[in-house]
């Protein structure tokens, strides 16, 4: 019971710290409203563990940018020859395919399906009728069963 608690709270937080840091992101490039940059600020200036992650977010972000940028290796747009070597050629299946299995099945499938509302609709006719007997029966005992002594049943 305690490891479901958990999850939900897990997610829960989760969730939060997956919004905070969507919130400080968008802080970092400018998209903000007016409204909840001040609101962000207000609480970086109070919540140190905050302004720590929005520190290592513009540490992380400068790291990034002074990569070198990554040239192309090649051009990606193929030509009519490149695809055309790409392309595979069509080959014989190595195995046969079973066409004549799907009759066969489908007619199956309808026995098995006819099988089914045959024993289904017995079970329903002959539970009602010994539902029914075993009721009849259960009056009949009680109307037999007559207390010993008249006089002061027990």
């Amino acid at each position: 019971m305690g490891r479901q608690g958990d999850g939900v709270m897990g997610r829960l937080f989760a969730r939060k710290r997956e919004r905070r840091d969507e919130l400080l992101s968008a802080y970092l490039d400018s998209e903000l409203s007016a409204e909840e940059q001040t609101r962000l600020e207000a609480q970086l200036q109070t919540d140190p563990v905050l302004q720590a992650e929005l520190d290592a977010l513009r540490h992380t972000v400068a790291l990034v940018r002074a990569l070198a940028p990554v040239s192309i290796p090649r051009n990606f747009i193929l030509s009519q020859t490149m695809l055309t070597a790409a392309r595979p050629q069509p080959t014989k299946s190595p195995r046969p395919r079973r066409i004549w299995n799907a009759p066969f099945l489908a007619t199956a499938t309808a026995v098995v399906s006819l099988m089914f509302v045959v024993v289904l609709a017995g079970d329903l006719l002959l539970a009602g009728r010994i539902g029914g007997d075993a009721a009849l029966l259960g009056e009949q005992r009680m109307v037999f069963q007559a207390p010993a002594d008249p006089v002061n049943p027990a």
